[in-house]
């Protein structure tokens, strides 16, 4: 059962899926960062709609039952890192609290053809932050 609920007040910025869960931490970052933002199909102009906003991330996991060995067992919290750290400067100058304010995600095992990260961005426009407490 999903654990994200979305509020009223938020908006959809994106939604995509990658083929795949990965972690921080590997030599091969930048090249994950920049297919997350080239699969997001976000551009810098999509970006300018939402100025002043502040953003929300739902990440929900299926990681393949093959990767259940030691080593391979991915921490749940390290799986948003590269996301989030991939649309700095696209969506924000950086992923601080001034412009990542929560971060939600999920993981499950299921078949390893299955393994994939899906991604929901959403966004908050600044009058509407006093109204719900932010």
């Amino acid at each position: 059962m999903p654990i994200f609920e979305l509020p009223a007040e938020l908006t959809e910025v994106g939604h995509f899926t990658m083929p795949c869960v990965k972690t921080w931490g590997g030599s091969a970052d930048a090249e994950y960062k920049v297919q997350v933002c080239h699969t997001s199909r976000i551009h810098p102009e999509d970006a300018k709609r939402f100025e002043g906003f502040v953003f929300w991330f739902c990440i929900r996991c299926v990681v393949a039952r093959s990767r259940d060995k030691p080593g391979q067992v991915p921490d749940v919290e390290n799986i948003p890192k590269l996301i989030v750290d991939a649309f700095t400067g696209l969506l924000y100058p950086d992923d601080d609290l001034h412009h990542v304010r929560g971060v939600q995600v999920e993981a499950e095992w299921g078949p390893d053809e299955q393994e994939r990260t899906e991604v929901w961005i959403y966004g908050l426009p600044e009058a509407e932050l006093t109204s719900v407490g932010v």
